[in-house]
Order: structure tokens, then sequence, then C-alpha cells
């Protein structure tokens, strides 16, 4: 896939998510209200595909790994570890920190 989410994207997206999620919101609905409240083309396209995956089971690590230039292998393993340990909210917070920590 082509659409790339700058880093300030990424970051507002893993904070909104880990919101959403530590809420007591499941990922797909989530995802679902993320994709609702954007009217950007691009995002659109990244949520559109993170839902459809998620929907049909897949696990948001593996519905990341189709936007390579967006979500960076470390972000990747980490969405594995906490969907894996059950700390996704956590996972997420701690990916948008460093994120922010080195958005220059």
């Amino acid at each position: 896939m082509t659409s790339k989410l700058s880093k300030k994207e990424q970051i507002h997206f893993l904070k909104r998510l880990s919101f959403l999620i530590n809420a007591g919101i499941s990922v797909k609905e989530s995802i679902a209200a993320l994709q609702a409240q954007t009217t950007a083309s691009k995002k659109q396209i990244i949520f559109t595909s993170l839902f459809e995956n998620i929907s049909r089971g897949q696990y948001l690590y593996k519905s990341l790994e189709y936007f390579p230039t967006s979500f960076s292998p470390f972000t990747i393993n980490l969405v594995k570890s906490g969907e894996e340990n059950g700390l996704l909210h956590n996972s997420l917070v701690y990916i948008a920190q460093e994120r922010k920590l080195f958005f220059v």
C-alpha cells in the first residue's frame, strides 16, 4: 500500500488508539471510530484497510505490516507483544512516547 502517515500523524493515531482501548473499546471499534473522524484520504485508506483486516480476524500488528512506510518493525513488534500479553494500551502509549521523543 502506498499511503503513509507522517510522524506527527503516527503519534496522534497511536495516542488516540491507546486512549480508546484503555476506555474498554475493542480494537475494531476503536479503528472504526478513528476512521469515522477523519477526512484525509490517506488516513481513510489506512483505517479502512486496518478495519477490514481486523474484521476478518487478523491481529492489529499483522494489519500494520501492510503499511511499512508508516509503521516500523519496532512499532509492529511492540504492538504484537502488547496484543499477545494483553497490554496493548501500554505498548501503544510507549510507542507514541518514543516516536514523540525522536520527533524533531
